[in-house]
């Protein structure tokens, strides 16, 4: 008897996971029924080593941050990086969504809408594409890294962040930098989905 119920809830779970597979067979169909729009931000927690060490010197749930971008219908993902891809340089790439959050990049993500207006949205969405190409620095003299990226597309669109800027004194970087925690604590970003 328990064996039969055992396969009638395996059978259960199985029809269940493939009902929900197919309600989201793409995932612009899921940003979709998300309300998702341009310049929501993407947050994920890599699974690089490298990623590891951003989580444990600001004690963040997530390494690295894109702004979203609906590019005719298929989402994509503008965030600046070290390369992630054979023969692509370090700096402000666009990433399809799929990629963005592929188990490989990605342990888990969180999608949070801005606090802003349409015309608001438009100017930081334009701001961060007109990054295309720049290099990936933590200098901002010499490029930009994912979180300043989208700090300044915000604040050119005249959207004031207030994000908190945190004093590092490492070997190799010293300065004021937007780590994540102090990013995702803007009294203006609203959480819209986060994965498991």
């Amino acid at each position: 008897m328990e064996n039969i119920k055992s396969l009638l809830l395996t059978k259960k779970l199985l029809f269940l996971l493939f009902f929900v597979s197919c309600s989201y067979a793409n995932q612009a169909e899921f940003l979709d029924k998300l309300g998702v729009k341009s310049g929501y931000m993407i947050f994920r927690d890599g699974t690089e080593l490298i990623s590891d060490v951003v989580t444990s010197a600001d004690d963040s749930e997530y390494s690295h941050v894109g702004m979203l971008y609906n590019d005719q219908g298929l989402w994509r993902v503008v965030h600046a990086t070290p390369s992630e891809k054979k023969n692509q340089k370090d700096g402000v790439v666009v990433d399809d969504f799929e990629f963005f959050i592929d188990k490989n990049r990605s342990k888990k993500y969180a999608i949070y809408e801005v606090i802003a207006n349409e015309n608001e949205y438009e100017k930081s969405v334009k701001n961060t594409l007109s990054q295309i190409g720049r290099e990936f620095h933590y200098d901002e003299k010499k490029g930009i890294y994912c979180t300043l990226l989208l700090y300044r597309a915000w604040q050119t669109a005249g959207v004031e962040l207030d994000v908190k800027f945190k004093k590092v004194d490492f070997l190799i970087l010293k300065g004021e930098y937007v780590f994540l925690k102090g990013f995702m604590s803007s009294p203006r970003l609203k959480l819209v989905y986060k994965s498991d």
